[in-house]
């Protein structure tokens, strides 16, 4: 076996095989059964893990199991080590969260989504690129309700932008629906005004341009992607998003990409007031 061959099998295959066994097998033979495990206890301790600014009876009810796993969870996460890494690298980070303790955001919110959905728990995660941030949602009583394991929170949507130890401003959340679109829930998360953005060569409106917003967050430097789209028929773009700085980049649609003309600018965007640009392909940065 050549040495290229070595490195592929490295890279690409065995990140695949331990994907599928961290769904597959751990999930079903570990996971699980400690979940089930779990929400029957009737002894476990309620007391320190997951804050929850809105109280409720605990009762034998889904509430009461997404209160039990969001405890049991945080009472596991203790931050990443480099040995966390390597097994992150394998596809394999939940795993590790779940015997050894070590991982971040979203080995905590994977864990929590095949846990819950192991006790009947209609369960999403919500993905915040800009601020690289991962949690969860659960259907309980007909609405989603927040879930954020890594942190420990319960129903406490506000506490991102409200508590100062968090230290962030959110810019756009999302789930991804089982066709693969982003549903946005940002609204939920912290207040929103519209972006919104037209794209033209001299006067003629341009389909299909490329549009990608980054995150310039002060309190998180991340640069992060928040948002990819292309522009509709008209030439336009429009997206509702949180208070925050933004690098915005439109590039020209063009075969593979070659030649293809490319603006980037810097956009200041308030919450309160909705923002409007119209990019010129004929700019120059």
């Amino acid at each position: 076996m050549s040495a290229f061959a070595v490195v592929i099998f490295i890279l690409v295959v065995l990140p695949i095989i331990f994907a599928y066994l961290e769904i597959g097998f751990v999930n079903n033979f570990f996971f699980a059964p400690k979940a089930r495990e779990l929400v029957t206890e009737e002894n476990f301790d309620f007391r320190i893990n997951c804050i929850n600014p809105h109280s409720f009876e605990l009762e034998s009810t889904d509430y009461n199991k997404a209160y039990l796993l969001c405890n049991w969870v945080r009472s596991k996460f203790n931050g990443d080590s480099i040995q966390f890494l390597l097994f992150r690298f394998f596809n394999l980070g939940t795993t590790w969260l779940f015997f050894m303790g070590e991982g971040r955001c979203g080995e905590a919110s994977n864990l929590y989504n095949y846990m819950g959905r192991a006790v009947g728990l209609d369960v999403r995660e919500i993905r915040n690129d800009g601020e690289n941030h991962q949690w969860n949602e659960v259907y309980l009583d007909g609405t989603w309700v927040h879930i954020d394991p890594s942190i420990g929170l319960f129903n406490y949507p506000d506490y991102y932008e409200k508590n100062l130890e968090s230290n962030k401003q959110y810019s756009y959340a999302y789930w991804v629906d089982e066709k693969g679109q982003k549903q946005s829930v940002t609204e939920k998360y912290t207040e929103t005004s519209e972006l919104h953005i037209s794209v033209v060569d001299k006067i003629k409106k341009i389909e299909n341009a490329i549009i990608e917003l980054k995150s310039k967050n002060e309190k998180y430097p991340a640069n992060n992607t928040v948002i990819t789209g292309v522009t509709n028929a008209d030439g336009d773009f429009t997206v509702f998003l949180g208070d925050n700085n933004y690098e915005l980049i439109v590039t020209e649609p063009t075969w593979l990409g070659l030649f293809a003309r490319q603006v980037t600018k810097q956009v200041e965007h308030k919450s309160e007031i909705p923002t409007t640009l119209e990019i010129n392909l004929n700019e120059k940065n």
